[in-house]
């Protein structure tokens, strides 16, 4: 018993470290630039795995110290013991808490505490995704409403909004819908004590602050204990009626009306397995239907609200009488009257006995028949000659468990302490690839300078080459100007060196003359020398005469060559 009791207690400080540096990881994973050499998807896939294992190790941590430290006989053994450590003085009330199992009405009964003045009525503040609807867009509210089949005015969870927002991202834990499900008047859980005490205590010009919880069925003697300024109301709900309620929902939520994803819908398996560990072996997920699971917890939250609740309200009688019923709880809070600032909105009357559209009456008492026998034999154990709660088997079998759960957390350990190797890695490389960023900007920065500069000088380039354009043009039309000039010249060249060769052919005729004359002169004078002189002198005569004659001709055709 010892060494169990130590191995818990250094589980415990294991856990406790694993979990700070699991959240001091999440934040620089959410503030810093992922790895390129590890995807994001990756990582966030990783540390959710991490996350996952503490939560796995801290239940199970939870359940065997559960275990260890309440060895009742049985059920009812238990819940007496409970009630005997709450505090017998009357204490008064200034805040209401509502409880229930879901679609019992709470809901409704929430809607008609926020149509009063000096209330702040907060919805399901322990639901897991409490932080994340604040942010929601109305549409998205009314889409989910639809489907919950919800009629309250305004969207989820918008009440939250006018508190101080850093104190309540702080306190709020998304485990506080799934973590220590059953807890006793003496278990200690700070986390969950001081986010509820933030919501009761805020808003003090408000009087009256109303919590609608659906997930504290089996924690109800620790709110007691815990929270005594509390007026515990406790609203129940024919279970046929919730069955034919969970089936309508689930119709809405899903394209096939599959009675098997129910379980998993409203945490029926959840409830149902931890109560099976802490129970006989006939307890079992996969033994029930799912109206004997419904019927089964339903009867076990009533035992709970039986032994710890301060106003328990049928929720037949609240759609009846509303506004009567709500003046009975407010009568119970000091100092307060309720005044409507709205119309309220209608009951659902309609909505009971409608079981009988489902299934026949002796199917549903076949079913709970079987449930009754389960839990009388959690109420009287020794009646059924059965094991009792805790054995020493099971026992055993816990000594086990927590020496693998301590395997497990050591190799989570590792992991994460190879996922910091990783993110300082990371931030090395994020710092360099800032200052090559900077580095980029300052260029960029730059080449737009350039770029300005040249585009300014590509317009000035531009106007010149159109004035360019322009002349080139006019160049043009000089150009295929002078080129027809050209061909008339060439023409009129053409037509001169045929002229000329022409004159040439007649000049070398003309010469030929010429030189034939000359030589004829010759022969004549030599003639005349040696023969009679009258005789040549008369031919001298004649060709003397005929000379001007060529001469006249030489004289012309020198003009022409002229």
């Amino acid at each position: 018993m010892v060494s169990i009791n130590k191995k818990i207690l250094e589980l415990k400080e294991a856990v406790s470290r694993l979990s700070h540096q699991q959240e001091s990881l999440s934040e620089k994973l959410s503030a810093f630039n992922p790895n390129p050499d590890l995807p994001k998807e990756l990582r966030e896939s990783f540390a959710s795995v991490l996350s996952q294992q503490s939560v796995d190790i801290i239940k199970e941590i939870e359940f065997h110290d559960f275990f260890n430290n309440q060895p009742f006989e049985s059920l009812q053994v238990y819940l007496q013991e409970e009630s005997k450590n709450l505090h017998r003085e009357e204490t008064e009330k200034d805040c209401v808490f509502i409880t229930g199992r879901y679609r019992t009405g709470t809901t409704f009964l929430y809607s008609l505490f926020s149509s009063l003045e000096n209330t702040a009525v907060f919805y399901e503040p322990l639901h897991p995704n409490l932080l994340e609807y604040l942010d929601k867009e109305q549409n998205v509210s009314e889409q989910l409403k639809a489907l919950n089949g919800h009629t309250f005015k305004g969207n989820y969870f918008e009440e939250y909004k006018v508190l101080n927002r850093k104190i309540l991202f702080s306190t709020h834990q998304r485990e506080f819908s799934s973590r220590k499900l059953i807890m006793s008047t003496v278990d200690s859980y700070y986390d969950l004590k001081n986010y509820v005490s933030f919501l009761t205590r805020s808003l003090p010009d408000i009087p009256l602050k109303v919590l609608q919880f659906n997930r504290v069925d089996f924690r109800l003697g620790w709110f007691k204990k815990n929270f005594s300024n509390a007026l515990i109301v406790n609203l129940r709900r024919n279970p046929r009626d919730i069955y034919a309620s969970y089936r309508t929902v689930n119709a809405r939520n899903t394209s096939e009306n599959n009675e098997q994803e129910i379980g998993s819908l409203f945490y029926l398996d959840d409830y149902i397995s931890i109560l099976g560990r802490l129970s006989i072996p006939q307890i079992c997920v996969q033994q029930m239907n799912t109206y004997e699971k419904i019927y089964f917890l339903n009867q076990l939250s009533n035992l709970w609200s039986d032994y710890f609740a301060d106003i328990i309200l049928d929720y037949e009688e609240l759609v009846e009488d509303p506004v009567g019923i709500v003046s009975r709880i407010a009568s119970q809070v000091k100092g307060f009257e309720p005044n409507w600032k709205s119309e309220i909105l209608a009951a659902k009357k309609d909505r009971i006995n409608v079981w009988q559209e489902y299934h026949e009456n002796s199917w549903f008492l076949k079913c709970e028949s079987k449930c009754d026998n389960l839990i009388d034999q959690l109420l009287f154990p020794s009646r059924t000659n059965k094991f009792p709660m805790i054995i020493r088997s099971e026992y055993e079998q816990a000594q086990s468990q927590l020496h693998q759960t301590q395997e497990e957390l050591e190799e989570s350990q590792s992991q994460l302490y190879q996922t910091q190797e990783e993110l300082e890695e990371s931030q090395s490389q994020l710092h360099q690839t800032q200052t090559e960023l900077e580095q980029y900007k300052a260029q960029l920065q730059s080449t737009q300078v350039e770029l300005e500069q040249s585009q300014s000088q590509f317009h000035q380039t531009a106007a010149s080459l159109e004035e360019y354009c322009s002349h080139l043009h006019q160049a043009t039309a000089m150009l295929e100007e002078y080129q027809s000039q050209l061909h008339q010249l060439e023409t009129l060249w053409q037509q001169s060196q045929a002229q000329y060769h022409q004159t040439q052919r007649e000049l070398q005729q003309s010469q030929a003359q010429y030189h034939q004359t000359q030589r004829e002169l010759q022969q004549s004078q030599a003639t005349a020398v040696s023969g009679s002189i009258p005789s040549n002198s008369t031919g001298i005569t004649a060709v003397s005469g005929s000379i001007p004659s060529n001469s006249t001709g030489i004289t012309a055709v020198s003009g022409s060559m002229a």
